[in-house]
């Protein structure tokens, strides 16, 4: 298959040309000679890689009053909200709690070609303390020793990466997103991770429990809503991932009408967390907490408009939401488009390094060297 005349926009940049697909790869971008290939003009589009969206809760969907029903119920609705990510243009989602492994059972369809879908990591069950945030659904454990065996009974039944809750909620604890897990749980989980080679995703809202989870070596900080300079330095310093889930908070916000002074307290927080981070050249991935209440799969991409509407320009909005996003979840051949990655695009109307706004104007999307749902 031949992708004919495109504007192909990555990281490295803009580029005209053609793009050659075989056995869900890009064999070759550039000039690509005619032969007796399929080829699709796609003249005047714009071809980026497909998005990976590093938080995600794929068993909710993002009605605040769904009732979680049997385990057949889960599985269908997560199956459905892996379909409506693809189509939306998420190729790669990064899980980050389930009651169950139903989750990884899904992400295993996916990869046999079973379920139509994006590509899938998962957790398992995140880790919490007693009383923490999400205990009714999260593995419960107090002191390193259960915290050691919490980690191990999650990787035993196939999880892909660890997720601590380093803080409680900044939506609804008093605590605002106090600490809740002590320095050695932590250093705990990211020894045993780093034993089995997976990464470490750490819930950590405000500061003292952000820079305790830098300090226990996680991989990423989710959500940060409260980080300040010296934070944001150490973030970048030991080349911790953050990511931001603008989008929940901004759900939060306009549909649970609490008071005006906390609604300003959170938008104002999470802008002066991307302003210090975007400064301190911290490594940002894009993630929405597509599930969570009024945030609904399908819908992840809006993510990346709020992204640049707290700073970041269209190039770093991309390059956090394609390559970054896909080196954090563990997608090595996701995030580019060139050769040797899977033919896993986004056929964009709009340039996406002119505006982050072109992510609306979504035209198809490619997975593997198939037409989701149809060409152009």
């Amino acid at each position: 298959m031949i992708l004919r005349d495109c504007v192909i926009c990555d990281s490295e940049g803009r580029r005209q040309g053609d793009i050659s697909v075989g056995d869900g790869y890009v064999e070759s971008t550039g000039e690509v000679p005619v032969g007796e290939d399929e080829v699709y003009s796609l003249d005047g589009l714009y071809v980026a890689p497909g998005v990976v969206d590093c938080h995600v809760h794929l068993t909710s969907d993002g009605d605040p009053d769904s009732v979680e029903g049997t385990h057949g119920d889960v599985e269908s609705r997560v199956k459905q909200n892996l379909r409506r990510s693809l189509e939306a243009g998420v190729v790669g989602v990064r899980d980050l709690n389930a009651a169950s492994d139903v989750v990884i059972q899904a992400g295993e369809a996916v990869e046999a070609d079973e379920v139509d879908g994006a590509r899938v990591k998962a957790c398992g069950r995140a880790l919490t303390t007693t009383g923490g945030h999400f205990h009714e659904i999260s593995r419960v454990a107090d002191g390193a020793a259960e915290f050691r065996k919490a980690a191990r009974e999650q990787l035993a039944d196939g999880a892909d990466v660890l997720k601590c809750m380093a803080t409680a909620s900044a939506y609804h604890s008093r605590r605002e997103g106090g600490p809740e897990m002590t320095l050695d749980e932590l250093e705990e989980v990211v020894k045993i991770a780093r034993m089995h080679g997976v990464p470490v995703a750490a819930h950590a809202e405000a500061k003292t429990g952000v820079m305790r989870a830098i300090r226990a070596g996680v991989t990423s900080v989710e959500h940060g809503k409260y980080i300040d300079r010296e934070a944001a330095r150490e973030l970048s310093e030991t080349k911790t991932y953050w990511v931001p889930t603008a989008k929940a908070t901004e759900m939060k916000i306009e549909h649970e009408h609490g008071s005006v002074e906390r609604a300003r307290k959170l938008r104002q927080g999470l802008n002066s967390s991307f302003r210090h981070c975007i400064d301190a050249g911290v490594s940002i991935a894009m993630g929405s907490d597509a599930g969570t209440a009024y945030n609904r799969h399908g819908e992840n991409l809006e993510e990346l408009r709020l992204m640049a509407e707290h700073g970041m320009s269209p190039e770093h909005v991309l390059e956090a939401s394609t390559r970054t996003a896909a080196q954090l979840a563990g997608f090595e051949d996701l995030g580019m488009v060139r050769e040797g990655y899977r033919a896993s695009f986004v056929v964009l109307e709009e340039d996406p390094l002119e505006s982050a706004e072109a992510w609306t104007s979504v035209a198809t999307v490619m997975a593997d060297g198939r037409w989701v749902d149809g060409p152009p």
